[in-house]
């Protein structure tokens, strides 16, 4: 992460400690390497090691040169380094957070990547009936998320067997926001039926995920929403998985909708 601070004479570049760029620069400075050196050394994602270097070249602070068919990197510019409490560009923060916030997902990715625990991928009618013995086989609850209903034995199934565990969990869009007024009356009927069965129904305008948690210890995390269409003719394709690194990350995902109690 960096910004650039404009005088008379002069353009001062910043860097903050411990940031991609400056995990980069700590490198470059004590030899001219390449990407794949950058990489191990770094320990930076792909995607990480493309921004930062796209931003230091950007700025005149590296510049590479190919040498026997490969490119090296070494520092040409002057920079500063600085810690977070010299922050007093507003913007710059923004940036930081950001930065901060993609390094922990990516990091997280990564340790889903590199996990020998297994996926399974699902698609049509191996999808469905994955999603269905799920539901069946649940023994202490369900978490769902949908952001459309609309009847289906899925729905059906989910409806007995809230009443059966006495814990389900919906996350699901705001049917007061819907256009369609069929759409929105079904929708509606389907949220209060849950909700006779004593769920815990999250609305979230913005949700798209379709998952499903049962016992907190499998998951299907796929495209498939609780429709007809999703259900019966749509082409549908998700992953199974026991992960307990994935599960955790996706019921800290739903917790951050609806607090802590609701899961």
């Amino acid at each position: 992460m960096h910004t650039k601070l404009f005088s008379m004479s002069s353009i001062v570049y910043k860097v903050l400690k411990n940031s991609w760029s400056y995990r980069i620069l700590e490198q470059l400075n004590i030899k001219s390497l390449t990407w794949k050196e950058l990489s191990e050394k770094t320990k930076l994602t792909p995607y990480a090691l493309k921004i930062a270097l796209r931003k230091l070249f950007n700025n005149k602070i590296i510049e590479k040169e190919t040498t026997d068919s490969e490119f090296f990197y070494h520092v040409i510019g002057k920079y500063e380094v600085i810690t977070k409490e010299q922050l007093d560009d507003e913007n710059y923060k923004i940036e930081i957070f950001k930065e901060e916030k993609l390094d922990k997902l990516l990091s997280l990715t990564e340790t889903v990547v590199n996990t020998e625990e297994s996926l399974e991928a699902l698609a049509g009618l191996s999808l469905r009936g994955k999603y269905m013995n799920l539901i069946e086989e649940a023994k202490e609850s369900i978490i769902v998320v949908s952001p459309f209903l609309q009847g289906n034995i899925i729905l059906d199934h989910l409806k007995n067997n809230a009443e059966k565990l006495g814990k389900l969990v919906l996350v699901t869009r705001n049917p007061i926001n819907f256009w369609n007024e069929k759409q929105k009356l079904e929708q509606q009927k389907w949220i209060n039926l849950l909700k006779k069965q004593n769920s815990i129904v999250i609305e979230d305008d913005d949700i798209h995920a379709k998952i499903l948690i049962t016992d907190k210890s499998r998951c299907i995390i796929s495209s498939m929403n609780l429709t007809k269409e999703s259900f019966s003719t749509s082409k549908e394709f998700g992953i199974y998985t026991e992960s307990e690194v994935i599960i955790s990350s996706a019921i800290n995902f739903i917790r951050e909708m609806g607090g802590d109690k609701s899961v």
